[in-house]
């Protein structure tokens, strides 16, 4: 803001000096002199001003307001929705797609609990729905990655018994042990990835299963 005050400074003192074109002539030398500085101050004050300014940015804080402004609007749905839906699952308990809509609304108002209740709600109906599974999963450690440990074991199961090819949910898995620091579980997880048969380099597993052996 600075920088703009300073800007429009220097240019009422041009219009100033200026206004007249007779008055021109009656610049000396010193002031042609002070006057090359303020040119070179302002050309100065602006390269530097531009960069730090952002305005090269706008477009893409446009972008950001709409995109925030529209959540708001959607977050304000949602809150006006969840009353029918929940009326609707009272009469239909059995309203699988209804339930995960409802779990997925209480996820965006970050009210996990209410989101937990749904989701395990939809999968008592269903329980073979391997993104609604991964939704659930991504809720629970959300919630209290501990407190929830073996429901989120239940869900790595589920997963590992829909997809038994894919070995990237028990390199998650793995993640998830170090994260709560529960040395079993990760030397537990470490022997299904080297028995994995999808596992890419079974031996980088193996050394650590070992550094891990040797330190207990």
């Amino acid at each position: 803001m600075i920088y703009i005050f300073l800007i429009l400074i220097i240019g009422i003192y041009f219009y100033l000096l200026f206004k007249n074109i007779g008055e021109t002539e009656k610049i000396v030398p010193k002031s042609y002199f002070i006057i090359f500085l303020i040119i070179l101050f302002t050309t100065t004050l602006f390269f530097v001003y531009i960069p730090k300014s952002h305005i090269q940015d706008m477009d893409e804080y446009e972008r950001i307001l709409t995109k925030n402004e529209n959540i708001r609007a959607n977050i304000i749905k949602i809150k006006k929705s969840i009353p029918k839906l929940e009326e609707k699952l009272e009469n239909e308990p059995a309203f699988y797609e209804g339930w995960l809509m409802l779990a997925r609304s209480y996820s965006i108002l970050d009210n996990l609990n209410a989101s937990i209740d749904a989701y395990e709600k939809a999968l008592s109906v269903k329980s073979d729905n391997s993104k609604a599974l991964k939704e659930y999963l991504n809720v629970l450690r959300l919630h209290n990655n501990k407190k929830n440990k073996e429901k989120i074991i239940k869900v790595y199961d589920q997963l590992l018994f829909l997809d038994k090819k894919d070995a990237s949910i028990l390199l998650n898995k793995l993640h998830y042990s170090v994260k709560i620091n529960d040395p079993q579980l990760t030397i537990k997880t470490l022997n299904e990835i080297i028995d994995h048969p999808e596992t890419i380099d079974k031996n980088r597993y193996k050394k650590i299963l070992m550094k891990i052996n040797n330190n207990e």
